[in-house]
């Protein structure tokens, strides 16, 4: 739970430095700075789906499992309960703390990290992610100021549901199951990377269940 503790941190005092020097930054920088952070998401994304994407072994499964959890998040109306979340901390919905739970949270690192502690009694992946969302908070922060806190209890809150599971279900977690999860959190990181260069709107956050449905469906293919 340290290291848990101290990726959150990291984040927030990343936050902290970054609005530091947001009110140094110019407007014509403030937009080069967010292209550069939609850049880095796009590539970043495209490398994790790229090497999970080789490591799956039922591509079925989390083919299923984006269609299904986008189907769930839709129906139960996800991403505008947390725009009605946002808007009651009196943030504005149109900022970046939705990006900021898609970057911090579904992450491979992010979703690898809590259950390798978990399992193995090893930080080195999130010592790792920790460094990387250190980093991405400045640049946050250099763009949309203290709101980039918000993202930092949400992922404290997600990794430790994630050790407590892994925990208590180590015998049950396969590494197909670590690839798939990690693969749709690579693509929804390449959706919100596209909405940030001013791309196609996503609603990425209505897709989170499907990180939730691949074990259910890694159930049943084992079943069959």
């Amino acid at each position: 739970m340290l290291g848990i503790a101290f990726n959150a941190t990291v984040i927030v005092l990343g936050t902290i430095l970054g609005k530091i020097l947001k009110n140094k930054i110019s407007p014509n920088k403030e937009e080069i700075l967010n292209q550069a952070l939609g850049l880095i998401l796009v590539t970043v994304a495209i490398g994790i789906c790229s090497q999970q994407f080789s490591q799956t072994k039922e591509p079925i499964i989390f083919i299923m499992s984006l269609i299904i959890g986008g189907l769930l998040g839709t129906t139960i109306n996800l991403e505008s309960k947390f725009d009605h979340a946002i808007e009651r901390m009196g943030f504005d919905t149109r900022g970046g703390i939705a990006t900021a739970t898609i970057l911090f949270c579904v992450g491979s690192l992010a979703i690898l990290g809590p259950i390798n502690i978990a399992i193995n009694n090893d930080y080195t992946f999130i010592l790792t992610n920790s460094i990387l969302d250190g980093v991405m908070a400045i640049l946050l922060a250099e763009v949309y100021g203290w709101e980039i806190i918000v993202p930092a209890g949400i992922l404290f809150i997600l990794q430790s549901g994630l050790y407590v599971v892994a925990l208590f279900f180590k015998e049950f977690i396969t590494k197909e199951i670590v690839t798939d999860i990690s693969l749709i959190g690579g693509i929804l990181l390449l959706a919100s990377g596209i909405e940030s260069l001013g791309g196609k709107s996503f609603h990425t956050l209505n897709f989170i269940p499907a990180l939730l449905i691949v074990p259910l469906i890694c159930l049943i293919f084992s079943i069959i």
